[in-house]
Order: C-alpha cells, then structure tokens, then sequence
C-alpha cells in the first residue's frame, strides 16, 4: 500500500508530494502503481491520486492503495472547499486540489505524474529535486524522456515535473502582479489558488504552458534535464474522451493572455 511517510520529522530529506492524476485510467494505473513501488525516490514522500470522474473501477483500485480525491467522497468538502466536487473533471483544478493536499501534509517539493508512465531510472525524482537544490535559479525541471535519445539541457516543457511549493507561492504572487485585472474579473477567484490557473478547462492541455511562462516572467528557469529520465506514452488519457472543444477554449484563454508564445498562437 502506497502511504505518506508515517514520521516526517525523522525521515531525511525534504518531504515529496507525489500527486497522480486518474480518469478512467484503470488499465494503466496497475502498471504504474508497480513502477511506484520501485524506487521512484529514497527521500519521505506522500502520495495522493486526484481523480476526474472516473467510471472504469480506477477509484475503487486506487482506494485500496493510496488517498484519492474524487467527486463522490463523503468528505470530498475537506478537499474541494467551495468548489463543485464535479470541478475535478478540470485538471487545472484537480491540480490545485492535489497540490493543496501535499502542502497540508508538509511537502516542500510536488511531483505530478500521469498514469501513462514507466520510470526504468531509480530515484529519478531525487535527481530532479537535487538539482533543485543546487540550482535556485531553476524553477521547474523535468526529467528527459527515454524516446527523445540523448539531448542536451534545454529550457521546454514536459511531465512529469518537480516544482518547490516555494515556487507555487511565488506563481501565484506574480499572477496577482501580471493578471490582476483578469484575475478580479474571473468567477474561480474566490477559490483559485493561483497555482494553475483555473481558467483553462477539461484536459484540453495549455495549463501547464501558462504556468511554464509564469515562472519564467518571475526570472526562474524551466528546463528539461538528462540526467533523469522516464518513459512516458503521452496522450494516454486524452485518447479516452474528446477534447477538441476544450482544447480550442484553452487555446483561446492562453493566446488572449500572451499573444504569442510556445506552443505558438
């Protein structure tokens, strides 16, 4: 069973907040809770699935091994707040959900992986992390992955990814300076936390861009490293429902805010 570390303040290390993101992911998620149980990182952790309405059983298996968010909790208010427990069809919110619960349990760093990934290198989070710790001007890193062949650093976007929760806190400063105006006219801002912005909708992708360039515009860097890798099929929940409408409103939202930019509008 998949469990935070029982005593933090003993374990060495920072603790990791690993969050798994599900929709009807049951197939995959046998094989990645079995790449979990490898070592994914010698430092404490805690793991949390946040699911976005799953109907396959993927709730009911994950129960068994690990905490998970999802709409028809009794409790679901403790982990939502304000929201509609069906807001958790958003990733954007479940992300911040997910990333909210770690927090509350002490996480100074969050890993997000998706259901869709094998990890063949050991502790390659704790390369991640240490390289965050090196290095104060990066702030998110991802690890390369294993397809890509041997490529050098380079500043772009993949997941999984590891960002500090200090660096949350940062994004969402520097949200209030940029997108102030936008932020006050949005009708999430009485529950968004700022992190990802819940603006974009659905799984139809561009959240994690925006958040990309947030980080940057605060003068932090957002690299892709070869020094941990991992192997990610890619578009593994996306080819589970139709996205089409949501990716042209996220599009939409993300050109509007930034003009241009990568992906390009």
């Amino acid at each position: 069973m998949i469990e935070p570390i029982p005593s933090m303040k003993n374990s060495m290390g920072p603790l990791i907040g690993i969050l798994l993101t599900t929709f009807n992911d049951l197939d995959m998620s046998r094989v990645v809770y079995d790449e979990m149980m490898k070592s994914v990182t010698s430092r404490p952790y805690a793991f949390v699935v946040v699911d976005a309405g799953s109907t396959d059983g993927t709730v009911e298996w994950w129960e068994h091994h690990a905490l998970v968010i999802h709409a028809a909790r009794e409790d679901i208010t403790t982990y939502v707040g304000q929201r509609d427990a069906d807001s958790l069809k958003h990733l954007s919110i479940a992300l911040n959900v997910g990333i909210n619960n770690l927090k509350n349990q002490g996480a100074k760093y969050i890993c997000w992986i998706h259901a869709d990934m094998k990890f063949p290198q050991e502790n390659w989070i704790d390369v991640l992390v240490d390289r965050l710790e090196r290095d104060p001007e990066i702030g998110k890193i991802a690890p390369d992955d294993v397809k890509w062949g041997n490529q050098p650093e380079r500043v772009g976007n993949n997941c999984p990814h590891v960002v500090s929760v200090e660096m949350y806190e940062r994004v969402a400063e520097q949200r209030r300076k940029v997108h102030g105006d936008e932020c006050d006219k949005c009708s999430l801002k009485n529950t968004c936390p700022l992190w990802f912005c819940e603006k974009f909708i659905g799984i139809g992708g561009y959240e994690d861009w925006d958040l990309n360039a947030i980080i940057m515009d605060v003068g932090k860097k957002v690299i892709i490293t070869p020094e941990s890798k991992v192997d990610h099929e890619g578009m593994g929940t996306r080819q589970r429902r139709d996205t089409t409408g949501e990716a042209k409103h996220n599009a939409g939202v993300y050109c509007s805010r930034y003009k241009t930019g990568d992906p390009p509008c």
